[in-house]
């Protein structure tokens, strides 16, 4: 279903398959349980575009532009997303979820992302400086050289994480759950020889 209302396009419960940034209008348009499968949005302006309980496979929306974009209960599965600065979507509360994508080089600065779900991922060289995080879970994803300062990993699940460099004493940590494997993630700053 697509309609009008006022000066945005309103599409409502519709599937976009294999389509390009240039075979649909997205600024001004608002996409409501909508599904995208295997879509290349790569470098798109997503500006102002609002996302409402939608789910993403298989797409490409690496280095997009987000800024004032609303991400509101949608979940990414199979995509590639680098580059993404996420602190720049609109601040309502929002709520994401990623499987098996690919989140390189992406921006979390300051966001409010509880209770998140990562799961396969790989997020290498990322930013989640001064986030909240608390409650998400990083299941089997990479968190190769990505930067955790003052973030907020209270509750965190970390235990199948891989890769992880943390500063326990630059984060607030409390109930955050590690395996006794993962635990040199934690201690690497320290420069300790652990056998």
């Amino acid at each position: 279903v697509s309609k009008d209302m006022s000066d945005r396009t309103v599409h409502e419960e519709r599937m976009f398959e294999r389509i390009g940034q240039n075979e649909i209008t997205l600024p001004g348009v608002d996409f409501d349980a909508c599904s995208f499968r295997g879509c290349d949005f790569s470098g798109s302006d997503l500006s102002g575009v609002r996302f409402t309980d939608c789910r993403f496979e298989d797409c490409n929306l690496s280095m997009s532009t987000l800024k004032g974009t609303v991400l509101n209960d949608a979940f990414f599965r199979g995509c590639k997303m680098l580059g993404l600065r996420f602190e720049d979507c609109h601040r309502i509360p929002l709520i994401l979820g990623f499987e098996d994508g690919i989140l390189d080089f992406c921006s979390f600065t300051g966001m409010a992302l509880r209770k998140t779900l990562f799961h396969k991922c790989q997020i290498e060289d990322a930013d989640v400086s001064e986030a909240d995080l608390s409650e998400s879970v990083f299941s089997l994803s990479r968190l190769t050289r990505s930067q955790f300062v003052r973030t907020n990993l209270e509750k965190v699940d970390f235990r199948n994480a891989l890769e992880f460099d943390i500063d326990p004493t630059a984060n607030r940590m409390r109930k955050a759950k590690f395996s006794a494997d993962g635990l040199t993630g934690l201690l690497m700053r320290f420069d300790l020889e652990i056998e």
